[in-house]
């Protein structure tokens, strides 16, 4: 790897002196899908330049894509790994319980989304007052659908049916048999079975909406009520005038009563209304078709969001705060496990409480929810901790005080 890292480094140089700009790799960082190369430029030399000249160094490189970034006071070139990592949610979440055993792995209804630039574990705590709505844009292949179902999983490990309640939203647009949610049928937090049905939406959000309004006036934002909508575009589309407005008060007032969204677009102009900051402060950004659609949601000219790598490639973009990762994933048969797993966890408490409480009736299984170095040149591998095959599922997680955390990063 050192050799291709040394060799990749002198053939950056040298197309960027043949293009008349003085710069200079002063090594850099293995991520799963990419090696960033720390950017030193020459006296008087702009940023813009280099940028002007990334298609053109992706073809001499052999790669897809080369993209300029801003990481921290420097900058540096991000290109794509001939031998890409995939990153597995569950072991990293795992290595995640070992590291923080004391005070547990995530904070409550946070979500552990991947690794960085860095390898660093990113995580995003979804109540947090600076987060509050979650939108997640990009094309067909960008993993959407994959990281709403890693958000998921971690929040079913980290947290009780009686701390995160979840409602998920797969409606119409596609011609499909089934939800990309239907895997998670059975889970103890779903409020209901994960929904398909556009008249069945309707019903669902109005109850949102009484829920938020009673809560309001109860004062109160527990359990927390997250709602994962695959492709809002879809669910407007199928909405009447009331719907909309709905929804629109929903995502713009719910976090007073402890009701989050979740939601990924594949086209940014069918969201136009609901597409304000204070509505959707935090965003996954992932592969987009136009510089001009990166820049309408990042709000950055030079995000360069139109290059990413989709399948898990993304930016996240908080309060004007941009950083690259890789979306961690689960896959099919994991779903499967954690599911039964928490089903059957939830079964056996309910029967303890059961037992406790002679005479006390319950619905269902639950009682309380209706639901390296050269030339000074330094290489570095980030924490590569959740790439490769995954590993059995960790633990449920033991009752715990709730946790706090701002920041989106989570360093090692």
């Amino acid at each position: 790897m050192n050799e291709l890292l040394e060799q990749q480094a002198s053939a950056i140089e040298a197309f960027l002196a043949h293009a008349g700009v003085e710069a200079r790799i002063e090594g850099g960082t293995l991520s799963p899908r990419l090696i960033s190369y720390n950017l030193s430029l020459g006296p008087g030399v702009r940023s813009g330049r280099v940028a002007a000249l990334t298609s053109q160094l992706a073809a001499a490189l052999a790669v897809g894509s080369v993209r300029l970034a801003r990481h921290g006071d420097s900058l540096a070139l991000e290109v794509p790994r001939a031998d890409p990592s995939t990153v597995r949610l569950l072991p990293l979440y795992q290595q995640l319980s070992i590291e923080d055993s004391d005070e547990g792995a995530v904070p409550t209804a946070t979500a552990l989304l991947g690794l960085d630039y860095e390898g660093t574990p990113l995580l995003l705590r979804l109540v947090s007052p600076e987060v509050a709505n979650l939108l997640i844009m990009g094309q067909a292949g960008s993993g959407k659908s994959s990281v709403m179902s890693a958000m998921i999983a971690c929040l079913a490990l980290a947290n009780g049916p009686d701390e995160v309640q979840i409602m998920l939203l797969d409606v119409g647009g596609r011609k499909k048999r089934t939800s990309v949610f239907a895997a998670w049928d059975g889970l103890p937090h779903l409020i209901c079975p994960p929904i398909s049905d556009q008249v069945e939406a309707n019903h669902r959000l109005a109850w949102l909406a009484r829920q938020m309004e009673w809560r309001t006036e109860e004062g109160t934002e527990t359990p927390t009520i997250l709602v994962f909508i695959d492709e809002l575009p879809d669910l407007l589309a199928g909405a009447d005038e009331n719907l909309e407005r709905l929804l629109l008060r929903l995502i713009a007032r719910g976090r007073t009563g402890g009701i989050h969204f979740v939601c990924g677009a594949s086209q940014p102009s069918a969201i136009k209304p609901l597409l304000t900051e204070t509505n959707f402060p935090a965003r996954l950004i992932g592969r987009l078709a136009s510089a001009e659609e990166a820049e309408a949601l990042t709000g950055a000219r030079a995000s360069q969001a139109e290059r990413l790598l989709g399948r898990g490639d993304f930016l996240i973009s908080l309060h004007g705060e941009m950083t690259r990762l890789q979306t961690a994933s689960v896959n099919d048969k994991e779903i499967a496990q954690l599911v039964g797993l928490m089903a059957q966890i939830a079964a056996e408490r309910a029967e303890e409480e059961a037992r406790k409480r002679p005479g006390a009736t319950r619905r269902g299984n639950l009682t309380s929810i209706p639901v390296q170095e050269r030339s000074g040149r330094n290489w570095q591998t980030g924490g590569g901790g959740g790439m490769g095959a995954a590993s059995p599922l960790p633990a449920a997680p033991a009752p715990r005080s709730k946790g706090i955390l701002d920041s989106f990063r989570r360093k090692n």
